[in-house]
């Protein structure tokens, strides 16, 4: 049976991975910086709320406000996830949750537990 799934390393490869990813993201703020590249790192995580107008909604509106903030566009305060939902042009393409598309969640989980 076909999967679309990904499946991960785990262990001390999964560890290895993440800390390369780490120190690639460094060097690239690092360049962007020798150069004077403006940037703003946002998080996925917090760009997308739940949906039920919780704390963790006023985050991500938080979020999307700085992203518009640095672009100088759109909202750059009173913002709601609410209104950003609205505003959504797509429907996700997705609605399954990482343990969904995650073959192996749990042992990425464990991996992970306890790290930074």
């Amino acid at each position: 049976q076909f999967s679309s799934n990904i499946v991960f390393p785990t262990g001390s490869d999964l560890l290895k991975l993440l800390k390369q990813n780490e120190k690639q993201v460094r060097a690239i703020h690092k360049r962007f910086e020798m150069l004077n590249i403006p940037f703003v790192e946002v998080s996925y995580e917090k760009l997308y709320g739940t949906g039920n107008y919780t704390d963790k909604d006023r985050e991500s509106a938080e979020e999307w406000m700085k992203l518009f903030q640095h672009l100088g566009v759109g909202p750059q305060k009173g913002l709601t996830m609410e209104k950003v939902q609205e505003a959504f042009s797509l429907a996700p393409t997705n609605k399954k949750s990482r343990n969904e598309t995650i073959d192996n969640f749990e042992a990425v989980a464990q991996t992970l537990t306890g790290t930074k």
